[in-house]
């Protein structure tokens, strides 16, 4: 079953002024309550999300976005080379990697989302190979009460926020639920901020790079 994508349209065509932003962002957020609702992380693609975004890239690897404030601002991506598959094979001897992200890691080892190429304060810097090992031990010690199934995969530009891979998945499906860290409460309310990790790129595309968990 598809579920219908118009935010996306709006994000596209009509976010040239704070009006439209501000409508397109509410209309998001009954979808993407809809889509949770509904379970439907599965539908999503993490390769589809990754050419879209390259293909919207101008010459300097930025896109024009517009933010809650209504202020507009280049936002800079880079992706990596794929991830070689002995690389891979460590980390799936260390915590159970779903198959969205593998995708993610076949195409590329690591990535920098959204960032504020003026000031550097926003923005999302996802993990290769090699730092998820390093990062994950140091958030760890940083965090202890970090579940060792969680698996910290971005950190956030600009603040002391991170992204999390809960691989303790359900039996009944081959992804696991992205968690959104919130430092100052307890790790065991920390929210689900989506079903799958193409699914999180999926709602992060749509948003413009908002963090629409915060909304």
């Amino acid at each position: 079953m598809e579920v219908f994508r118009a935010p996306r349209a709006l994000c596209d065509h009509y976010f040239h002024s704070y009006a439209f932003y501000k409508i397109a962002l509410r209309a998001l957020q009954p979808v993407i309550a809809l889509e949770q609702e509904m379970n439907m992380g599965n539908v999503y693609d993490t390769l589809t999300e990754i050419n879209m975004i390259k293909e919207r890239l101008n010459e300097h690897s930025c896109i024009r976005v517009l933010d809650e404030e209504g202020d507009s601002w280049d936002a800079y991506f880079s992706f990596t080379l794929p991830a070689k598959e002995p690389e891979i094979a460590d980390l799936e001897s260390r915590w159970y990697i779903p198959p969205s992200y593998k995708q993610f890691l076949s195409v590329s080892n690591g990535a920098v989302l959204y960032k504020d190429v003026q000031y550097g304060q926003w923005g999302f810097y996802l993990y290769g190979t090699k730092d998820l090992i390093t990062k994950n031990e140091q958030w760890h010690k940083l965090y202890s009460s970090l579940p060792n199934d969680y698996l910290v995969f971005a950190e956030s530009l600009g603040d002391a926020d991170f992204l999390i891979i809960n691989t303790c998945h359900p039996e009944e499906t081959n992804e696991c639920v992205i968690i959104g860290s919130d430092v100052g409460y307890e790790v065991s309310t920390w929210p689900i901020i989506a079903q799958s990790f193409a699914e999180w790129l999926s709602y992060l595309v749509n948003s413009q790079g908002a963090k629409y968990w915060e909304n």
